[in-house]
């Protein structure tokens, strides 16, 4: 009985010790919530309380990424719309009123908020974008003389394109 005991645990370690392995992925990374949302045909997802440090541990039938979300969707194109990099405004500083020009590949709508350094809205403005050239103007004549700040939106179809702003002087 003793020598069939021996045989059996033998035969165990040999078979059966190098099949145990102890696994450690240090550091190990928890998401405490997370989720995903799509707002203006975009999808966002994000966690909360994920590490920054990024490790990958492998086997030959799965990869975990610590510290990365690892999305469903495929790879996602970005459309360059850097619409209003051309966008001139002037002059700057002004008196009575601040012109705008600009070059549109499409139709869109343009709005224009004037705000003071506290972030009150001053005035606020919005013009229909033709493709092409575009020009305004924007009436300051009425303001005090400080320093405002104008916020420039491109929407189309109800959806924001792009935004900029602008430090305006009002002189007088």
């Amino acid at each position: 009985m003793k020598r069939k005991l021996l045989f059996t645990s033998i035969i165990v370690a040999l078979i059966g010790l190098p099949q145990v392995r102890g696994q450690s992925i240090w550091p190990s990374t928890l998401n405490a919530t997370g989720g995903s949302a799509t707002l203006g045909g975009r999808t966002y997802e994000w966690s909360i309380g994920e590490m920054t440090l990024v490790n990958t541990a492998a086997t030959s039938s799965i990869v975990v990424t610590q510290g990365l979300l690892q999305p469903e969707h495929g790879v996602t194109a970005v459309e360059d719309r850097n619409i209003l990099r051309f966008l001139t405004v002037f002059p700057n500083p002004a008196n009575n009123t601040i012109n705008y020009t600009f070059n549109s590949p499409q139709k869109a709508i343009i709005g224009l908020r004037l705000m003071d350094m506290s972030g009150k809205v001053i005035q606020e403005k919005s013009n229909d974008v033709k493709t092409g050239m575009n020009t305004g103007q924007l009436d300051i004549s009425s303001l005090a003389a400080a320093t405002y700040l104008l916020q420039v939106d491109l929407t189309s179809d109800e959806t924001l394109i792009e935004t900029t702003a602008y430090k305006i002087q009002k002189l007088q």
